[in-house]
C-alpha cells in the first residue's frame, strides 16, 4: 500500500511540477499540499540517510531517476537547509513546520513513514 501511494504522489508531482523553478512547489491546494506532505518525509530520510531496514526496502522499490524534477527539487531544498547549520537540523525543522502548518491533515499519511 505504501509504495503505491508514494508512486502515485511522485508521478503526479513530476507531471505537475512548475516549470519556473523560483515558484514554490506547494501552491496551497489540498492535493498539492498532501502530495508534498506525503513525499517530503521520504526525501528527508533519503538524503539524511536515516533509513531503517524497512525504509531501505521501501526506497529500493522506487526508481527516483524517473522523477528528476521532484528529486532535484528536494535535493536542493535539503542542501539549502543543511548548509545553514552543517547538519540536517534545519531540514528537520522545515519538515516539522510543514507538518505543524498543515495540522491534522498530515496524520492521514504520516504513519506510512
Amino acid at each position: 500500500k505504501g509504495p503505491a501511494v508514494i508512486l502515485e504522489a511522485l508521478e503526479w508531482a513530476e507531471q505537475n511540477f512548475p516549470d519556473d523553478e523560483s515558484k514554490p512547489f506547494i501552491q496551497g491546494t489540498t492535493r498539492e499540499t498532501m502530495v508534498d506532505l506525503m513525499i517530503l518525509p521520504f526525501f528527508r530520510d533519503l538524503f539524511a540517510l536515516e533509513h531503517t531496514a524497512l525504509k531501505e526496502d521501501f526506497f529500493d522499490k522506487i526508481d527516483f531517476s524517473a522523477f528528476p524534477k521532484v528529486t532535484n527539487w528536494y535535493k536542493s531544498l535539503y542542501s539549502k537547509y543543511t548548509e545553514q547549520l552543517g547538519d540536517d537540523r534545519a531540514f528537520t525543522n522545515y519538515f516539522q513546520k510543514t507538518i505543524e502548518a498543515n495540522g491534522p491533515k498530515v496524520q492521514l499519511f504520516y504513519p506510512l513513514f
